[in-house]
């Protein structure tokens, strides 16, 4: 999906400029979003500074003052000439936009892929800094990331660790949102590409691609929802808007929404936790996510008022290695990221391999194995089996309700092809569609809570089933 949208680009990009010779100033005055024209700078800054190191040889002396003279006004000169060749265009351009596309809606997997590739070997800091600097959106995961090295005296590191440590950052860093209307303005660089191609609206999986990789799975099970349920394919700015809203307002009222389910729930608190049976899988509750507001007051926030951190001194030729010098490089200003990179080490402890400590240089993490626990007592044993009987009842008196009956074959089916084998759920789903009044929003529980949640394919026949069914009541 993430090719699709690059190739949507592309396509748009070679229509539009010709193959020709492109320097600065002509990139400048394409209609390139500034990201890719930023991609291409360092392009070009970075085969300058390969074809300079062609030039050293023992045979001539490059520390003589004349010479580096020369070569200084050289580098100026070959700077202000830079440009992409004609026959060089189609491949360069391409490269540019699959890499800057993918990195807009998987940032931190791009990075960790277009700096290390395939080889999960360290390399040191300046190469590593200096390679991030090829992308220009979200900024905050290099500048984070560049003071958290900085202040650790971190000199290398490795494929693993670095995709691990940038993927903390930038989950941390989105935890702090406070509305919907932060994570629109960070989703800015991908409406202002789109657009170049998409008039009547986004493509979907865009969106669903983009916060996968941040971790808030409600918003893309909503988008999954409109996709693959509704057959919304595409969605407006304004659309996806009022999308994410209704999310968030439904996590903020789902406590409250969950009293009207307290007497099933009250009457299988203890039954939730214990039960183990096999031919029922394991009844084990599931953890209440989140609420997507977090904090009344974020703590990036503290930062933004802060003085920015000083701008490296360019050198000519402006290239991204100069921005990142192995020595004299300026000091961070870590109360502007000190909230981000707060206990990042603690973190990162918790992984089964050796991490750096400020202290003692490195430290192992022994994993915790846990213990095989105790065979349940014959008396627990019967007490599970009444509770579950109990619950079997209950379940019978809903289905009785709303169906008016099920066979218990039938139940049976619907609970190993649906609900993962756990009658919990299936209880809780039918004390929650008793209180739906319309086909509509009953499609959209069925969609969340058991397709969705369960990974049911839609089209498999016990799932058509189950939803004629349920279809079936509000039809009468």
């Amino acid at each position: 999906m993430v090719q699709s949208f690059a190739e949507d680009i592309l396509h748009a990009i070679l229509k539009e400029l010709p193959e020709q010779d492109y320097n600065r100033e002509s990139l400048k005055e394409t209609a390139l979003h500034e990201s890719v024209v930023h991609f291409l700078f360092n392009t070009l800054d970075r085969r300058l500074e390969f074809e300079m190191s062609r030039m050293e040889s023992t045979w001539f002396d490059f520390e003589n003052p004349a010479v580096q003279e020369s070569v200084a006004y050289l580098r100026g000169h070959l700077y202000a000439t830079a440009k992409i060749p004609a026959d060089e265009w189609q491949k360069t351009i391409e490269h540019a936009v699959r890499l800057v596309t993918a990195y807009l809606l998987r940032p931190c997997h791009t990075l960790a892929g277009f700096i290390f590739g395939r080889d999960n070997a360290a390399l040191d800091m300046p190469t590593i800094l200096r390679r991030m600097q090829y992308f220009s959106p979200y900024s905050y995961l290099s500048e984070i990331f560049g003071t958290y090295v900085q202040h650790n005296n971190i000199q290398e590191m490795e494929s693993s660790r670095f995709l691990d440590l940038i993927t903390q950052i930038d989950r941390r860093y989105v935890k702090d949102f406070t509305n919907v209307t932060d994570w629109i303005g960070l989703l800015k660089p991908v409406f202002e590409v789109g657009t170049l191609v998409y008039t009547k609206g986004y493509p979907v999986y865009l969106f669903q691609i983009f916060f996968d990789d941040k971790g808030e799975i409600e918003f893309k099970k909503r988008l999954l929802f409109e996709e693959q349920i509704r057959g919304i394919a595409k969605v407006s700015k304004i659309e996806l808007t009022n999308l994410l809203n209704s999310v968030a307002e439904a996590e903020n009222l789902g406590l409250a929404q969950s009293t009207s389910t307290n007497h099933s729930q009250n009457a299988n608190d203890d039954f939730e936790g214990e039960i183990q049976l096999s031919n029922t899988s394991s009844f084990t509750a599931q953890p209440v996510d989140e609420p997507f507001i977090r904090n009344e007051v974020p703590r990036w926030q503290a930062f933004k008022s802060s003085p920015p951190i000083p701008e490296p001194q360019m050198i000519m030729g402006n290239t991204a290695l100069a921005l990142y010098p192995v020595q004299n490089t300026p000091k961070p200003n870590l109360a502007r990221f000190q909230s981000k990179i707060l206990n990042l080490n603690d973190d990162l402890a918790n992984k089964s391999k050796k991490l750096p400590n400020s202290k003692t240089g490195w430290i192992a993490v022994t994993p915790t194995i846990s213990p095989v626990p105790p065979p349940i007592p014959k008396a627990k044993e019967d007490r599970i089996a009444d509770k579950y009987s109990r619950l079997l009842s209950e379940t019978a008196h809903l289905e009785q309700a709303i169906f008016g009956g099920m066979h218990p074959e039938r139940r049976t089916w619907y609970l190993q092809k649906l609900f993962d084998n756990k009658l919990v759920e299936y209880h809780l789903f039918l004390n929650r569609l008793r209180g739906i009044q319309s086909w509509q929003k009953a499609a959209e529980l069925i969609a969340l809570e058991v397709f969705m949640k369960n990974k049911v394919n839609i089209y498999g026949e016990a799932a058509l089933s189950f939803t004629d069914l349920i279809e079936s009541i509000y039809q009468k």
